[in-house]
């Protein structure tokens, strides 16, 4: 089957690469119509408060840097991440399918990577920078309803912005490679198909044609002397001639004995 089918393929080689033609360009229509995505990203660093208890004036954050940051930190991300907060952002303009993820590298610190995708670049940008302000402000809520000291606030401070949303093909490259190859097996199918129902057309025209030519041929009369008939001498005829001759020679061998 499958050689037949690369055999039939081979013999229509100017249509195989006209199919792979057209398959490329629906491949570029796909990526020509299917709208591009844009990503927006920003990464808030979770930093102690500059003043410690019994260490009189202010302090390096960075030096108190620990384990307890990475747990506020993720207490902060599952709050800003459910759908309470996720509604209301939607409500105020941003993009429903943004991400919050914790900085996963080894001795990555207590820090929050935001990130956006949408069609509009302009959104993208606005919903990080909309979802690092709720971070601050659940930041502060969580503390203060903790009865936390003011002076000992932790702070969420953006660390870096990408500073234009970045142009993502990913959408394009998807429907490209979609199209492309759905085309090319299709066009080869139809190729196929139309191939065969040619082939057994011209079949049938073969046969119907051979069944003709055998009506219209005339029956042969049967070979042999036996067979053929002489229309002026009746049935019997020859027989009775034999018998005649038959019995003249017999009349001659007796008048030679005697």
């Amino acid at each position: 089957m499958l050689i037949d089918t690369a055999r039939l393929l081979l013999r229509r080689w100017l249509l195989v690469v006209l199919a792979l033609v057209v398959s490329v360009g629906a491949g570029v229509v796909a990526v020509v119509v299917t709208p591009p995505t844009y990503q927006s990203r920003a990464q808030v660093l979770f930093l102690p408060p500059t003043s410690q208890p019994g260490i009189d004036g202010k302090v390096n954050p960075f030096l108190a840097l620990g384990a307890a940051l990475g747990v506020t930190a993720d207490i902060v991300r599952l709050d800003v991440s459910d759908d309470t907060t996720r509604a209301e952002l939607v409500a105020r303009g941003a993009i429903e399918n943004y991400e919050v993820v914790p900085y996963l590298a080894e001795n990555g610190g207590p820090i929050l990577i935001v990130t956006a995708e949408g069609r509009r670049a302009q959104q993208t940008r606005d919903t990080v920078n909309q979802v690092v302000e709720v971070i601050s402000r659940d930041l502060r809520s969580l503390q203060a309803s903790a009865d936390a000291p003011s002076g000992s606030f932790i702070t969420a401070t953006p660390l870096t912005e990408t500073p234009k949303p970045e142009r993502l093909y990913k959408n394009q490259i998807r429907s490209a490679a979609l199209a492309a190859p759905g085309a090319l097996v299709l066009l080869l199918a139809l190729i196929v198909v139309g191939d065969r129902m040619a082939s057994a057309r011209a079949r049938r025209r073969d046969v119907a044609h051979r069944g003709a030519e055998g009506h219209a041929r005339p029956t042969a009369a049967p070979s042999g002397s036996a067979g053929r008939e002489n229309p002026g001498r009746r049935p019997g005829t020859a027989q009775s001639s034999t018998s005649r001759e038959l019995g003249k020679d017999k009349a001659r061998a007796g008048a030679g004995r005697s």
